[in-house]
């Protein structure tokens, strides 16, 4: 379902609301706890503002909430001759027709999450130009839960939670006119946070009662709680020119320089009856914390040429540049992997 409204609320205010929901029910039945999953459903709402600010100013304002929630990635296991001898030993049911749209989960997939944005879009013009100011947050949180082994024992259920905010500011100054030369500068700048999560708040992995008879170490109960920061800062600045060198012949060269900054914070807790337990797997013997800084330069060169009125000419040639980062490794001492270098890329 979905619709929308929109209009004049005023003088030079003219509005717009719209929304949608869907929802589709699950095809899969679950022998063991007699759910039926593989349903989704998502909710959505955009409002939007405008405003006219006297003749050469106008301002935009738009917000948008969307909420899904569901359990529909449990899929119809094939089960090999290991975990079906012990599923017999412990006398637990098993499906092992991988096309019958039949689970036999101890816990199902469930996902639910929310994610919030706001943009602010004004524009100003002059004689010469028009310059535009784009201002943007988003937020994103979602938690899913999932039955590790994918059986009708209880070894380990993890939950994964991840949270994100991110503030975005755009500038951009273009030329305007009738003349064979036109131009265009940009200077941009992003936050990206993934916030810290309280390590005791919801552990990450819990051990089951199943995990004692099989051959993995470790006690029911066992728990693990895990969080990594992750923070990208970026700027950059942008330049671009185009010139109409004759009636058919356009040629344009932009540059851009780009900055970011990148830092990881991992920590983790442990709570076991003894080790080793399956629980540290998802563990860092001791807090990571790290820090790097990448820069570089892209551009482009583009030639076109209007050899009739149906046929066109054109040459491109450029360099990108993509920033590098932290992958989120580490070996078994809890040394952070070197992070991924930066990147150029030319094309011709």
């Amino acid at each position: 379902m979905q619709g929308g409204i929109n209009g004049p609320l005023a003088d030079g205010v003219r509005g717009r609301l719209a929304a949608v929901s869907s929802d589709s029910d699950g095809s899969f039945d679950d022998i063991v706890n007699g759910t039926h999953s593989g349903g989704f459903s998502r909710t959505g709402v955009l409002g939007q503002l405008e405003f006219d600010l006297g003749e050469r100013a106008d301002l935009r304002l738009v917000a948008g909430y969307s909420r899904k929630e569901g359990d529909c990635c449990s899929p119809d296991v094939l089960l090999g001759p290991l975990s079906q001898t012990f599923l017999a030993a412990l006398r637990e049911p098993k499906d092992t027709n991988p096309l019958n749209r039949i689970t036999a989960y101890s816990q199902p997939y469930t996902f639910d999450g929310d994610q919030y944005s706001l943009l602010a879009d004004l524009n100003y013009e002059f004689d010469w130009g028009t310059l535009t100011s784009t201002t943007s947050y988003d937020h994103f949180d979602v938690e899913s839960r999932f039955d590790s082994e994918q059986t009708a024992l209880t070894v380990a259920v993890f939950t994964d939670r991840q949270e994100s905010d991110a503030f975005g500011q755009e500038l951009r100054l273009t030329s305007t006119g009738d003349g064979p030369l036109n131009w265009m500068t940009e200077s941009t700048s992003t936050t990206t946070t993934s916030p810290a999560l309280t390590l005791p708040r919801e552990p990450i992995l819990v051990l089951g009662p199943n995990v004692v008879p099989l051959p993995f170490p470790g006690a029911a109960g066992d728990q693990s709680s895990f969080q990594s920061l992750n923070d990208t800062r970026h700027w950059s600045i942008f330049g671009q020119v185009d010139w109409q060198a004759t009636e058919r012949t356009r040629l344009s060269a932009g540059l851009r320089y780009i900055d970011e900054n990148k830092s990881i914070d991992v920590r983790s807790a442990l709570q076991a009856v003894a080790l080793p337990t399956l629980a540290v797997t998802t563990t860092v013997p001791s807090p990571i914390v790290a820090e790097t800084s990448f820069d570089g330069v892209a551009w482009n060169l583009n030639a076109l040429f209007e050899i009739t009125d149906d046929s066109t000419l054109y040459a491109t040639v450029s360099e990108g540049y993509k920033a590098g980062g932290y992958n989120g490794d580490w070996d078994a001492t809890g040394q952070l992997t070197a992070p991924s270098a930066s990147s150029t890329t030319r094309q011709s």
